[in-house]
C-alpha cells in the first residue's frame, strides 16, 4: 500500500522499484553480459564481412604467376609455374577483356578448365563453371581456387566445350590467367560472418530486456 493512500496498491516498476515496495527487482549480470557480448560479436561480424567484401585485391599486381588460356580446339599452352614458399590458398583469375556480353563473359568462365600439378607429385583440376559463382574485379574474374603444398607448382588452363555451338566462337581465343594468392573477397566466409553478425545483433536485445525485466524477490 502506498503511504497515505490505504486504497491503492503500487503495481509494475512502481512496486518492485519505488521506496515503500514489498519486493524488489533483481537483474541478472548474466543477461546484460549476454547482452554486451552478442552485440559486440555481431557488429565485429557485420564489419569484419564487409571488410571482406570489399577487400582491396589487385589482381595484376598481387600475380605470382601469369599465364596463357588455351583457346578450344587450339594448342596447348605449356602453362606458368611459381614456388609457394609454404602451404597456402591461391586463386587462379582470368581476364575478359575487350567482352562486353554477360552471357559471353559467364562463357568464358564457366569453360575454362586449369590443372595444378605439386612438386609431391600431386595434382588438383578444377573448372570455372562449378565454382558456384565467379567473384568479378573489372575485367578480371575467378575461375577456382587450391591449395598448394611448398614447393614448385605448374598451373595449365584451356578452354572446353560449354553452352550452345553459335556461342563458342568467343572461345576460340587464348586469354590471360593470374595467379593470386589468398581466396577471393566475397566468399562463403563474408557471408557466416555477415548472417552471424545478423543473428547475434538479433539476440543482443532480447538479452538486454530479459535483463531489464529481471524477477521479482522479497525485500
Amino acid at each position: 500500500m502506498l503511504p497515505g493512500n490505504p486504497d491503492v496498491t503500487p503495481v509494475g516498476f512502481a512496486g518492485t522499484d519505488g521506496p515503500h515496495a514489498v519486493v524488489r527487482r533483481h537483474r541478472s549480470a548474466v543477461w546484460l553480459a549476454l547482452c554486451l557480448v552478442f552485440a559486440i560479436a555481431g557488429l565485429a561480424g557485420i564489419g569484419l564481412s564487409i571488410v571482406g567484401f570489399t577487400g582491396a585485391v589487385d589482381v595484376d599486381a598481387d600475380a605470382v604467376a601469369v599465364g596463357r588460356i588455351a583457346a578450344l580446339d587450339g594448342p596447348r599452352t605449356p602453362g606458368e609455374q611459381l614456388r609457394a614458399p609454404k602451404e597456402q590458398a591461391y586463386t587462379v583469375w582470368l581476364s575478359t577483356s575487350g567482352v562486353v556480353n554477360s552471357l559471353d563473359w559467364e562463357r568464358i568462365v564457366a569453360a575454362t578448365n586449369c590443372t595444378v600439378q605439386f612438386a609431391d607429385g600431386g595434382s588438383v583440376s578444377f573448372r570455372g563453371a562449378i565454382q558456384g559463382s565467379s567473384v568479378v574485379l573489372g575485367d578480371r574474374a575467378t575461375v577456382g581456387t587450391f591449395t598448394a603444398p611448398a614447393g614448385e607448382v605448374r598451373v595449365t588452363c584451356h578452354q572446353e566445350s560449354f553452352g550452345p555451338l553459335r556461342g563458342r566462337n568467343v572461345l576460340r581465343s587464348e586469354r590471360d590467367f593470374y595467379v593470386v594468392p589468398g581466396t577471393p573477397p566475397g566468399g562463403w566466409q563474408e557471408w557466416v560472418l555477415l548472417f552471424g553478425g545478423i543473428a547475434a545483433l538479433t539476440i543482443a536485445p532480447l538479452a538486454g530486456g530479459r535483463w531489464w525485466q529481471g524477477s521479482l524477490r522479497s525485500r
